[in-house]
Protein backbone atom coordinates (compact mmCIF):
# COMPACT_ATOMS: atom_id res chain seq x y z
CA UNK A 1 0.00 0.00 0.00
CA UNK A 2 2.66 2.64 0.86
CA UNK A 3 4.30 2.17 -2.66
CA UNK A 4 0.74 3.31 -4.16
CA UNK A 5 0.53 6.35 -1.99
CA UNK A 6 4.18 6.92 -3.62
CA UNK A 7 2.95 6.55 -6.96
CA UNK A 8 0.04 8.78 -6.04
CA UNK A 9 2.72 11.09 -5.00
CA UNK A 10 4.44 11.41 -8.30
CA UNK A 11 1.37 11.93 -10.09
CA UNK A 12 0.94 8.40 -11.43
CA UNK A 13 -1.82 6.09 -11.81
CA UNK A 14 -2.43 3.03 -9.52
CA UNK A 15 -5.56 1.40 -10.49
CA UNK A 16 -3.94 -0.95 -12.48
CA UNK A 17 -1.42 -1.81 -9.46
CA UNK A 18 -4.98 -1.63 -7.15
CA UNK A 19 -6.57 -4.39 -9.31
CA UNK A 20 -4.16 -6.87 -8.43
CA UNK A 21 -5.03 -6.66 -4.54
CA UNK A 22 -7.10 -9.73 -3.10
CA UNK A 23 -9.67 -7.05 -1.72
CA UNK A 24 -10.92 -4.30 -4.12
CA UNK A 25 -11.69 -2.24 -0.85
CA UNK A 26 -8.12 -2.48 0.25
CA UNK A 27 -7.24 0.47 -2.36
CA UNK A 28 -10.32 2.23 -0.85
CA UNK A 29 -7.41 3.92 2.28
CA UNK A 30 -5.50 5.72 -0.52
CA UNK A 31 -8.89 7.62 -1.74
CA UNK A 32 -8.64 10.93 0.26
CA UNK A 33 -5.00 11.67 -0.35
CA UNK A 34 -5.68 10.97 -4.54
CA UNK A 35 -8.55 13.43 -3.95
CA UNK A 36 -6.62 16.08 -1.94
CA UNK A 37 -3.71 15.65 -4.49
CA UNK A 38 -6.20 16.61 -7.38
CA UNK A 39 -7.69 19.37 -5.24
CA UNK A 40 -3.89 20.77 -5.20
CA UNK A 41 -3.14 20.09 -8.79
CA UNK A 42 -6.67 21.03 -9.68
CA UNK A 43 -5.65 25.25 -8.01
CA UNK A 44 -8.34 24.32 -5.31
CA UNK A 45 -6.44 22.49 -2.41
CA UNK A 46 -8.75 21.47 0.93
CA UNK A 47 -7.76 23.82 3.63
CA UNK A 48 -8.54 20.64 5.86
CA UNK A 49 -8.29 16.77 5.76
CA UNK A 50 -9.42 14.64 9.02
CA UNK A 51 -9.85 11.09 8.47
CA UNK A 52 -10.48 7.86 11.45
CA UNK A 53 -10.01 4.72 10.71
CA UNK A 54 -8.85 0.86 11.92
CA UNK A 55 -5.47 0.76 13.76
CA UNK A 56 -3.93 -1.26 10.45
CA UNK A 57 -3.98 2.24 8.56
CA UNK A 58 -1.84 4.07 10.59
CA UNK A 59 1.44 3.11 8.51
CA UNK A 60 -0.08 4.01 5.39
CA UNK A 61 -1.50 7.33 7.16
CA UNK A 62 2.04 8.09 8.24
CA UNK A 63 3.34 7.57 4.90
CA UNK A 64 0.37 10.12 3.60
CA UNK A 65 1.55 12.69 6.55
CA UNK A 66 5.03 12.76 4.57
CA UNK A 67 3.45 13.50 0.96
CA UNK A 68 0.82 16.19 2.51
CA UNK A 69 3.91 17.76 4.21
CA UNK A 70 5.64 17.82 0.65
CA UNK A 71 2.52 19.52 -0.54
CA UNK A 72 2.41 21.98 2.13
CA UNK A 73 0.07 20.62 4.65
CA UNK A 74 0.86 20.43 8.11
CA UNK A 75 -0.28 16.93 9.59
CA UNK A 76 -0.54 15.23 12.60
CA UNK A 77 -1.64 11.28 12.79
CA UNK A 78 -1.98 9.26 15.97
CA UNK A 79 -4.76 7.72 18.39
CA UNK A 80 -7.80 9.50 19.46
CA UNK A 81 -9.95 8.26 22.39
CA UNK A 82 -13.12 8.39 20.88
CA UNK A 83 -14.85 7.92 24.52
CA UNK A 84 -13.38 11.56 25.49
CA UNK A 85 -16.35 12.55 22.73
CA UNK A 86 -19.16 11.48 23.85
CA UNK A 87 -18.92 8.21 22.16
CA UNK A 88 -19.87 5.52 24.01
CA UNK A 89 -16.62 3.02 22.96
CA UNK A 90 -13.30 3.06 24.52
CA UNK A 91 -11.43 2.31 21.70
CA UNK A 92 -9.07 4.77 20.20
CA UNK A 93 -8.88 4.60 16.18
CA UNK A 94 -6.15 5.90 14.42
CA UNK A 95 -6.77 10.23 13.14
CA UNK A 96 -4.76 12.05 10.83
CA UNK A 97 -5.44 15.66 10.59
CA UNK A 98 -4.14 17.87 7.90
CA UNK A 99 -4.57 21.42 7.65
CA UNK A 100 -3.25 23.80 4.88
CA UNK A 101 -2.49 26.48 6.29
CA UNK A 102 -2.39 26.83 10.08
CA UNK A 103 -0.52 23.72 11.90
CA UNK A 104 -3.50 21.58 13.91
CA UNK A 105 -2.61 20.21 17.31
CA UNK A 106 -3.86 17.39 19.65
CA UNK A 107 -6.64 18.93 21.84
CA UNK A 108 -7.62 18.48 25.14
CA UNK A 109 -10.81 16.14 25.42
CA UNK A 110 -13.79 16.44 27.99
CA UNK A 111 -11.35 14.53 30.71
CA UNK A 112 -14.01 11.94 31.01
CA UNK A 113 -13.04 8.26 30.57
CA UNK A 114 -14.26 4.77 31.30
CA UNK A 115 -12.46 3.00 34.18
CA UNK A 116 -8.66 1.13 33.17
CA UNK A 117 -8.72 3.43 30.03
CA UNK A 118 -5.34 4.29 28.67
CA UNK A 119 -3.29 7.64 30.21
CA UNK A 120 -6.03 10.39 29.69
CA UNK A 121 -5.96 12.81 26.96
CA UNK A 122 -7.57 13.48 23.31
CA UNK A 123 -5.04 11.45 21.50
CA UNK A 124 -1.02 10.73 21.27
CA UNK A 125 0.22 11.58 18.54
CA UNK A 126 2.56 9.46 16.56
CA UNK A 127 4.14 11.83 13.80
CA UNK A 128 4.00 15.41 14.79
CA UNK A 129 5.99 18.23 12.71
CA UNK A 130 8.28 20.27 15.20
CA UNK A 131 6.53 23.42 16.52
CA UNK A 132 8.58 26.65 16.29
CA UNK A 133 8.16 27.02 20.19
CA UNK A 134 9.74 23.11 20.63
CA UNK A 135 12.57 24.23 17.63
CA UNK A 136 13.76 27.05 19.87
CA UNK A 137 14.47 24.89 23.17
Amino acid sequence: MLHFADQLAARRGIRAGLATLDDERTGLVLEPLRWTLESLDGGRPYRTVMLEQVPTVLPVWEAMAVILRAEGYTVVTGRMNAEEYGVPQTRAPPVSAARAAAPPSPCTGSGTRAAGSPTPGCWTPVSCPPTAAAART
